[in-house]
């Protein structure tokens, strides 16, 4: 038994030496081959040298005090982050949150922000509609509901009737949606023609003047299948000086153009109650008063400054008072003069002027001596007002240290005697007032010289007075845009909507009055967390 048992262990023991002398041998073989034809290692892949990486771009907007670091990536932005420990990952996430516009510039947005996003998937849906429809609908926009020409080219509207227009092989703009009108009105023109033929009509004349266009309104009246009927034949618009024999044959031309004859015309009614007198009270009136429309006009533009608003009231003036033949001219230039010496009482309309120089220049007999002084007093008084609402850190150590510094000084003072030096905020408002009086003798500028890129230029050189004539540019003359506010509100509280709630209402309008930071907040909304809050 004991031998059996060597034998089996030997007999094992020299299985697994071949084995190993096997594997080894094959290993030996692998070696030789590998040896014979070797592999050429993988070249490794150099980093691009000139392309900087998010950390190098990152530091070139930081500002380094020792450790720490503050934002400088947008200097008009008035940011003031700041870290004890500068972290370059913690200043790219906060220019990529806080100044996206600026971060996605010096490229430090990631590709997944960068990137163009994917294009929403939208279902399809089965519809019926035509040419006919479209057309139609587009007509009556324009046509019913007041909407002008350029409406198929409205955003809002394009997005809904691009698709469309396109599967039915149909361009819309303008241009064609006054070809496609055009069309239509000839086809109605014909319908009325066959309507108004072998039959006597009573013809009705009027004129009118809109926005300085003058129209002729030509209608008829009849009776048609038992009812009394009017149709409008012309809206023409008259260039020329409506003369009874002018107005004649414009009449004639139009009723002609739809086939009707002399014969047929069995009465005319006309508004002929102004005389040759009254007209020329009219004529005489829309040319005294044409310039005020003109400035009017002007004024109703987004932002006028104060002085500009001057300027356009002088340009008007100046219309008037050369209209030597009429009647209303002097009266109506020293109503004009009078308002202005009204207005021109006005502190902040005085700082206005003062500061531009179309109006106050070397020599300018704008203001008096008195009135220069007042002004001047009043520009250093706002410039106190910014200079409190903005302080420096600087100026805010200062003060919080400056009952126990000047109560020193004085003790100082007291012992040694002597008076304390200018300090910085006395040179800056010694400089501040020669920059002042300087205004008065600066070169006159023509009347088209634009007042707010002169100051914006003078950023740099007169950071005190920029800071002022920003105010004072920034007021405005008018309120406008209020005046408009209530126009979307006319548009929004209409006799369908009054039961529309206060906040509801209120919500709306802002949105609508603010229409570009809705798009841009549109940009930045999660849509899905939205809705789960609303309905949470």
């Amino acid at each position: 038994m004991n031998h059996e048992i060597v034998a089996f262990y030997g007999e094992l023991s020299i299985r697994m030496v071949a084995k190993a002398m096997g594997g080894a041998f094959h290993q030996m073989q692998h070696d030789l081959a590998k040896a014979a034809c070797p592999v050429a290692p993988k070249p490794k892949k150099q980093k691009n040298s000139s392309k900087p990486t998010l950390q190098e771009i990152a530091l070139r907007f930081i500002s380094r005090e020792g450790n720490a670091g503050s934002c400088s990536i947008d200097e008009n932005s008035g940011c003031s982050y700041t870290q004890v420990t500068c972290d370059v990952g913690n200043f790219v996430r906060h220019f990529r949150t806080q100044h996206p516009n600026a971060a996605r510039r010096h490229g430090l947005m990631s590709e997944k922000d960068t990137g163009a996003r994917k294009p929403r998937a939208i279902a399809k849906r089965l519809i019926g509609i035509d040419r006919r429809l479209l057309l139609e609908s587009l007509t009556k926009l324009v046509c019913y509901h007041n909407l002008p020409l350029s409406c198929v080219e409205w955003e809002g509207l394009k997005q809904l009737m691009d698709p469309i227009a396109s599967a039915l092989d149909v361009t819309l703009n303008r241009g064609k949606n006054k070809m496609i009108i055009h069309a239509i009105a000839n086809r109605v023109r014909a319908a009325l023609g066959k309507e108004m033929k072998n039959i006597l009509l009573s013809l009705k004349v009027d004129s009118a003047s809109r926005f300085h266009r003058h129209i002729l309104g030509i209608n008829v009246q009849y009776v048609l299948d038992g009812k009394i009927v009017i149709r409008t034949l012309g809206m023409v618009e008259i260039k020329e000086r409506q003369t009874a024999a002018f107005l004649k044959e414009k009449i004639l031309d139009v009723i002609q153009s739809y086939g009707v004859s002399i014969e047929q015309i069995f009465s005319v009614t006309v508004d002929n109650g102004l005389t040759p007198k009254i007209w020329e009270f009219i004529e005489h009136y829309v040319q005294a008063f044409e310039p005020l429309d003109i400035c009017t006009k002007k004024l109703q533009e987004r932002h006028v400054s104060l002085s500009d608003f001057y300027i356009a009231w002088l340009m008007t003036i100046n219309s008037v008072r050369n209209m030597f033949s009429n009647p209303f001219a002097q009266k109506l230039t020293k109503a004009l003069t009078d308002r202005l010496v009204k207005l021109k009482s006005s502190q902040a309309f005085q700082m206005a002027l003062f500061v531009d120089p179309r109006l106050n220049f070397l020599n300018s007999k704008l203001f008096n001596e008195d009135e220069k002084l007042h002004i001047q007093t009043c520009i250093k008084d706002t410039w106190n007002r910014i200079r409190r609402l903005k302080p420096s850190p600087s100026e805010m150590s200062a003060n919080n240290s400056s009952n126990s510094n000047s109560q020193f000084d004085d003790f100082v003072t007291e012992l040694y005697g002597g008076t304390l030096s200018k300090t910085a905020n006395d040179a800056t408002d010694s400089s501040f007032v020669q920059q002042l009086k300087a205004l008065e003798a600066e070169p006159r500028q023509d009347h088209t010289f634009d007042v707010f890129k002169h100051w914006v230029k003078r950023r740099e050189s007169h950071p005190e007075l920029f800071e002022v004539a920003m105010v004072v540019v920034a007021t405005p003359s008018n309120q406008i845009s209020v005046e408009r506010s209530f126009s979307a509100l006319a548009l929004i509280l209409t006799s369908h909507r009054v039961g529309l709630g206060q906040d509801a209402l209120e919500d709306i309008l802002i949105i609508k009055l603010n229409r570009d930071i809705f798009e841009k907040e549109a940009e930045l909304i999660d849509w899905d967390d939205l809705v789960s809050n609303v309905n949470s």
